[in-house]
């Protein structure tokens, strides 16, 4: 428990300067479950996913994003730094994000982890901002950029970072790579030749014990399915 709370005061310490979370009260908050992981997220299935709309937006598949890829020669990857947060809320909406930690109750001005809805409206989001840019394609916070050549490429490359510097949106820099002949991307390895499984990947599953409940079923699933 100590070691938890220890991770939420860094998580806290570091979100609150940034205006990701404000200090405030409100009738019904979700608690923070207790997790090794420092990503930290209010239990919102509790509270605001009761009772939300679920937006709904298709999330492209890999084979979605190889034909956009379709004809490049070299791949560059963005990876944004904390994707979700970076999109503000509507003050109208913040309410119904609040979390309640041992610290008191906060609320988010960012779009926060937990929400059902937020794949779906970062999705939307990104594709409608990067949509008249070709080459390029969102999957959520990473985004893929190639060209038939590199003069392409560059151009395609330069449009997004200048559109997403206009919007305030910044990339993780240590996680980004460019002009690469091959990147590993969604689990796979990616050229222009097309997709191929990493052996590393391969090597999870071949070593993955074999589920003995419905809850390890679903999670070997997702492992092959990823």
């Amino acid at each position: 428990m100590e070691e938890n709370v220890g991770i939420l005061e860094g998580y806290q310490a570091k979100v609150y300067p940034q205006e990701v979370v404000d200090g405030t009260y409100f009738y019904k908050a979700a608690p923070v479950p207790s997790c090794c992981k420092v990503r930290i997220c209010g239990n919102c299935k509790l509270t605001a996913n009761k009772v939300l709309k679920l937006e709904q937006y298709p999330i492209p598949t890999l084979d979605d994003l190889l034909q956009t890829a379709k004809g490049g020669q070299k791949y560059s990857k963005l990876d944004l730094s904390h994707a979700y947060h970076q999109i503000e809320l509507d003050p109208s909406a913040r309410k119904y994000t609040t979390i309640n930690t041992h610290r008191g109750l906060f609320q988010y001005t960012r779009l926060p982890f937990g929400i059902a809805s937020a794949p779906a409206l970062f999705q939307r989001t990104m594709e409608s901002l990067l949509a008249d840019i070709p080459m390029c394609r969102p999957y959520l916070d990473d985004i893929i950029v190639t060209g038939k050549n590199d003069e392409e490429h560059l151009a395609s490359l330069k449009a997004v970072l200048s559109r997403l510097e206009e919007n305030g949106l910044r990339v993780k820099q240590e996680k980004c790579t460019f002009l690469q002949p091959s990147i590993e991307y969604l689990g796979h390895g990616l050229n222009k030749d097309g997709k191929s499984p990493l052996l590393k990947k391969l090597d999870v599953i071949k070593n993955a014990e074999r589920p003995t409940n419905q809850t390890q079923l679903q999670a070997y699933l997702g492992l092959l399915g990823y």
